[in-house]
C-alpha cells in the first residue's frame, strides 16, 4: 500500500505519479526547483472568467487556479455585467462577482490580474461598467467588466511622506474619485487617470488624520476619521485649505473613539464610533439609542428614506429624516454581519464565517451562498493520498493566539471541489470543539489530523465517520492545568507499513512519542530518549526508506535544537543519534529544522532557518562514522558565482520531491 507524502515530511511514493495532484495553490505559494529557474509571462483576461461549476473539465498542467475562502465578505456593492445588474462580493480571499438572475458566480483573484489577494476597499463607476479597488499599501485599481482587464496606479502608494498610505474607502462622484486614506483624502480623476488633488487638513482635525469612511451628498463631502468629522463642499471651497472645512472632532461629550462610519442626507448625519452610535439633525449631535448595543459597522443607503445600519448580529432600516429604526433581521453572534445591499427586491447581508447570506421577506429563512473554496486562508500541512485527494490541516496559528479560533478545522480537496470539516458544520467537531488542525497524514481510507488543544481525529472516507483520539481513550495526556488539553505536533504514515501512524504528543514529556495500529486500534508508548537531553522535545516526525524515523527538537521556548535520528523507539545501545551544527555530529546550517524529505535516491533533506542539510548515507546517521553522518551542503555548478552554496541563508519551511525527483 502506497503512504501519502506531506509538504512536511516523506517523499512521494515510488510509483510514477502525475505531478500536478502534487501542488497546490494556496494563498500564497511560491515554489522553487533547484535545478532552474523557468521563464514566465503575466498576462490578463480579454473575457470574463468563467463561471465556478464543478462539471468544469480538468486544466491543463500550465494553469493555475489559486483557492481562497470567500465566507468572510467585507463589501457588498452592484454592478453591471453581462448577466445584467449584478453584485461585486469583496472577501478576505478576493471579490466575485454575483448575478442574481441567472445565478453565476465568477471568481476574481490575482490570477486574472487583480494586484493583491485581498483589498481594502471598492467602489463602482455611475454606470457599473468600472470596479475600482484600494489595498494596504495605497495602490488604485481598476477592473473593466467589459474587457475585464486591470489597470493598477501608484501614486498614492508611492508617497513617501507619511507612514502608512492604506486606502481605507472609496466614493465616486460622477468622473471623481475620492480616496479615503491613511493620510487624508487624494482626489482621482477616473477619466484621465491621474491624481489631481490631495486634502490632509480638516479644519479643527489634527493633520493628516486617518479618513475611515466617506459618503458624498449634493457634492459634499462627509469624512469619518481617526479624530473626528469632517464635512467639506470641493466645488464652492478650495478643500486645501484648513478653513474650508467643518469640522466636529473627537471629545469626552461627543463621540470618544474614531469614526468608523458615516451617512449623510441633506445636512442630516449618521456616524458610528467604536462603541457608540450618533445622529446630527443639522444643529446638534444626539446619542443614537434605538441601534441595539453594539456600534454599527456601516451605513448603506437604499434610497433617500431607507437606510440600512449594519451591527454585529442586526440589521436596521434607517429613516434619516424622522430617525425611525426598524429592526429588520438578528443572527446568532457566531454568524456576524459585516455589510447588507438590496437588489431586485432581495436582501443581501455579507457574514463573517458563512458567506452571502440572502432573503426577501423578513420571516423567510436566510439562504446562504459560499464559491466553493477552503473554509479559511490558512494552510499548514497537506498531504495527497491514494485516491489523489488532498487533504489538509488549516491552522498556521495555534488556538493559543486566538486566529481562527472557532472553526480553525481540516480540508479534502479533489477535482475543483473543496470539503470543509470544521466546528460550523460538523456535529462531532462541534461537540468537542475541535479545532486548531495543523498536522495532517493519511494510509489508505483512513485520514489522519492533529490538533492544538483537542487532540487527534480520524476521517474514514469510505464511510465519513470521525473519530476522537483524546486522553480518554488513548496512552497520550494532556497538560497538567488541563488533562484534556491534547497537542499533536507530529503525525506520519510509516513508510515501511502503512497499517501503522506515528504521532508526538507536545504535552507528554516522558513519553512523547506514539504509534497506532489502524486494523488492530491499538496504541503503542514510546519514552523520551536520552540522546534528546534534558530540557528538549519532541516535535516533528517523518520515517524514511531504512525505517527510522526523524524527530525535529525544540526545547521549552520553542528554540531549534536539532534533528534526532531514532533507529529503535525503544532506546539502548545506537539506537539514536542527535544532529547538530557541529561538524563532527551532523553539520546542519541550522538547529531549526523545519522541513524534511527523503528523496528518490534514498538521500534525506532538511530544510532550516538558515539553508538546506543534504544527508547522503542516512541510513549510516546513528551507527556510521562523523564523515558519513556530516551533511553535504548543496554546491552551485557556476564556479564563478560569488557564493558557492545555494540557498546558505534562506529560511526553508517547506518542502517536495517530484517523479524526476526535482526537490521543490
Amino acid at each position: 500500500m502506497t503512504t501519502p507524502t506531506p509538504f512536511f515530511g516523506e517523499n512521494p511514493p515510488k510509483e510514477s505519479t502525475n505531478f500536478r495532484q502534487n501542488i497546490i495553490c494556496c494563498l500564497s505559494l511560491v515554489l522553487l526547483t533547484l535545478l532552474g529557474t523557468p521563464d514566465y509571462a503575466v498576462s490578463q483576461n480579454t473575457t470574463p472568467p468563467p463561471a465556478t461549476d464543478i462539471a468544469d473539465p480538468v486544466p491543463p498542467y500550465d494553469i493555475w487556479r489559486i483557492y481562497t475562502t470567500h465566507r468572510v465578505i467585507e463589501q457588498i456593492i452592484q454592478v453591471q455585467t453581462i448577466y445584467g445588474p449584478s453584485l461585486a462580493v469583496r472577501t478576505i480571499g478576493g471579490f466575485y462577482l454575483y448575478s442574481p438572475d441567472s445565478g453565476q458566480i465568477t471568481l476574481i483573484n490575482t490570477i486574472d490580474g487583480k494586484y493583491d489577494i485581498a483589498a481594502t476597499t471598492m467602489a463602482a463607476s455611475d454606470d457599473g461598467r468600472y470596479i475600482w479597488l484600494g489595498y494596504n499599501d495605497g495602490t488604485l485599481s481598476v477592473l473593466d467588466l467589459h474587457t475585464f482587464r486591470f489597470r493598477h496606479y501608484n501614486d498614492i502608494s508611492r508617497n513617501t511622506r507619511f507612514f502608512s498610505n492604506r486606502i481605507n474607502t472609496l466614493v465616486i462622484d460622477r468622473n471623481t474619485l475620492y480616496a479615503g486614506t491613511d493620510f487624508g483624502v487624494v482626489v482621482f480623476d477616473t477619466n484621465d487617470r491621474i491624481v489631481v488633488d490631495s486634502y490632509t487638513r480638516f479644519g479643527e482635525l489634527p493633520a493628516s488624520a486617518a479618513v475611515l469612511s466617506m459618503d458624498i451628498d449634493n457634492g459634499v463631502l462627509y469624512l469619518a476619521t481617526s479624530s473626528g468629522v469632517a464635512i467639506g463642499n470641493p466645488a464652492e471651497n478650495d478643500l486645501k485649505l484648513t478653513e474650508s472645512w467643518t469640522s466636529y472632532p473627537v471629545q469626552p461629550d461627543r463621540f470618544n473613539a474614531p469614526v468608523d462610519a458615516i451617512a449623510a442626507h441633506n445636512g442630516i448625519i449618521y456616524v458610528s464610533s467604536d462603541n457608540q452610535n450618533f445622529r446630527f439633525d443639522r444643529s446638534a449631535w444626539s446619542l443614537i439609542d434605538n441601534l441595539g448595543i453594539h456600534p454599527v459597522r456601516n451605513f448603506t443607503k437604499h434610497s433617500t428614506d431607507r437606510w440600512y445600519a449594519v451591527t454585529f448580529n442586526n440589521i436596521f432600516a434607517i429613516n434619516p429624516s424622522t430617525g425611525i429604526t426598524e429592526l429588520v433581521r438578528s443572527v446568532p453572534f457566531t454568524t456576524r454581519f459585516t455589510s447588507v445591499f438590496r437588489l431586485g427586491g432581495i436582501l443581501y447581508a455579507g457574514t463573517e464565517r458563512q458567506g452571502l447570506a440572502s432573503w426577501q421577506n423578513p420571516l423567510d429563512e436566510i439562504r446562504f451562498l459560499e464559491p466553493n473554496g477552503p473554509s479559511h486562508n490558512f494552510f499548514e500541512e497537506f498531504v495527497v493520498t491514494e485516491s489523489g485527494e488532498l487533504a489538509g490541516a488549516s491552522s498556521t496559528t495555534p488556538e493559543r493566539s486566538f486566529v481562527g479560533f472557532f472553526d480553525t478545522g481540516f480540508y479534502i480537496y479533489r477535482d475543483g471541489t473543496w470539503e470543509n470539516f470544521n466546528t460550523q458544520n460538523n456535529a462531532l467537531l462541534n461537540q468537542r470543539q475541535g479545532r486548531a488542525f495543523f498536522t495532517a497524514t493519511a494510509s489508505g481510507e483512513q485520514y489522519f489530523f492533529g490538533s492544538w488543544g483537542p487532540g487527534l481525529y480520524r476521517l474514514n472516507r469510505s464511510n465519513g465517520e470521525i473519530t476522537a483520539y483524546t486522553p480518554q481513550n488513548t496512552p497520550m495526556v494532556g497538560f497538567q492545568a488541563d488533562a484534556n488539553y491534547l497537542i499533536i505536533t507530529g503525525l506520519t504514515t510509516d513508510r515501511n507499513n502503512s497499517d501503522h501512524i506515528w504521532a508526538i504528543s507536545w504535552t507528554n514529556l516522558n513519553t512523547p512519542l506514539f504509534r497506532y495500529s489502524i486494523s488492530r486500534d491499538e496504541w503503542t508508548t514510546y519514552p523520551l530518549l536520552p540522546e534528546t537531553l534534558t530540557g528538549n522535545r519532541y516535535r516533528r516526525i517523518i520515517t524514511d526508506s531504512f525505517g527510522q524515523l526523524w524527530i525535529t527538537l525544540l526545547n521549552e521556548t520553542e528554540t531549534g535544537r536539532g534533528v534526532l535520528v531514532v533507529k529503535n523507539p525503544e532506546g539502548g545501545a545506537n539506537s539514536a543519534f542527535r544532529l547538530t551544527t557541529n561538524i563532527e555530529t551532523g553539520n546542519l546550517p541550522h538547529e531549526k529544522a523545519n522541513a524534511i524529505i527523503q528523496d528518490r535516491r534514498g538521500e534525506v533533506w532538511i530544510g532550516t532557518d538558515r539553508g538546506i542539510a543534504r544527508f547522503l548515507f542516512p541510513d549510516r546517521i546513528v551507527t556510521g562514522s562523523a564523515a558519513e553522518r556530516r551533511a553535504q551542503p548543496l554546491i552551485n555548478r557556476d564556479t564563478t558565482a560569488a557564493d558557492r552554496v545555494l540557498l546558505r541563508d534562506v529560511r526553508v519551511t517547506a518542502m517536495a520531491v517530484d517523479a524526476n525527483n526535482q526537490k521543490w
